[in-house]
Formats: structure tokens, sequence, C-alpha cells
């Protein structure tokens, strides 16, 4: 894969993700297909621990 985010599900899944060189006839191909292709993932909200919600902190 060219995706970095699958790359590295792979190796949190514990597969071996090995980095190659890319084929150069593939390098513009690849950048038009993104140009046209490519939208980001949605960014997710994080939630906080219930420890974290309604904690009082020392603000001095």
């Amino acid at each position: 894969t060219v995706s970095y985010n699958e790359a590295a599900r792979q190796m949190d899944g514990g597969a071996r993700v090995d980095g190659v060189p890319m084929p150069v006839e593939w390098i513009s191909w690849l950048a038009e297909y993104v140009e046209k292709h490519y939208k980001p993932e949605p960014k997710k909200k994080r939630s906080r621990p219930p420890s974290f919600k309604g904690a009082k902190r020392d603000t001095a």
C-alpha cells in the first residue's frame, strides 16, 4: 500500500510492513489518481475518560 494510515493499521495488527521504492512509472499515475479521488478521513472527536469530566483543576 502507499497509504501511511493503512500501513500503520497493518503494523498495529502485528503485520510486517516493508518500505520499498516506488517504481518511477507509477508516480505520475498515482499523483493524478490522488488528485482526483483523495478525501481525507473525517477527524474523530476524542472522548475524555470519565475521570476528566468535571474535574476541578488548580489554575493557580
